[in-house]
């Protein structure tokens, strides 16, 4: 069972939630967390809604903020849903605490910051993906099986280049 955070419970996670509480059967949401307490308690009630509808899955918890739970030991991976803009930095901060990310498009504003977040990741033997952009996915279609693993940072800097 691989154990997540959710970092922003904005528009975009509506159908993470849906997925990782109903569909994703190896996933298990530990807790949640955004700027607007009254997000993570909405993204909490969804969940129970999906529990009580029988779904099979745990009440997450609510985080204070991100570093809350990037030191919550149960949590393996982090799910980066913030705005945009803010990527980098929820990534960043993650990763040096140790945490696998997967975060939603774009990883970072631009390349530089893509590639430290890389090496950072890289450094620290931990895993790290995006959601692919769907304008570009005829681009990043050969990498898409290999998403969050070790290789497919790599390989997706590489193939934009």
């Amino acid at each position: 069972m691989v154990k997540v955070a959710m970092i922003g419970v904005g528009a975009i996670s509506g159908i993470y939630l849906k997925n990782i509480t109903t569909v994703f059967k190896e996933v298990e949401l530990v807790g949640v967390c955004d700027l607007i307490p009254e997000r993570a308690e909405k993204g909490v009630q969804t969940v129970k809604e999906y529990i009580e509808a029988g779904a099979k899955a745990p009440v997450p918890k609510i985080y204070k903020d991100m570093y809350e739970a990037f030191n919550d030991p149960e949590v393996e991976v982090v799910l980066n849903l913030t705005r945009p803009y803010e990527h980098y930095g929820v990534t960043k901060a993650a990763l040096e605490h140790g945490k696998h990310v997967f975060s939603e498009k774009p990883l970072a504003a631009d390349m530089e910051e893509g590639d430290e977040l890389v090496a950072l990741a890289e450094e620290k033997g931990l895993l790290m993906g995006a959601r692919r952009i769907r304008s570009w996915a005829r681009a990043f279609r050969p990498c898409a099986s290999l998403s969050m693993t070790g290789t497919s940072a790599t390989l997706l800097r590489r193939t934009a280049r």
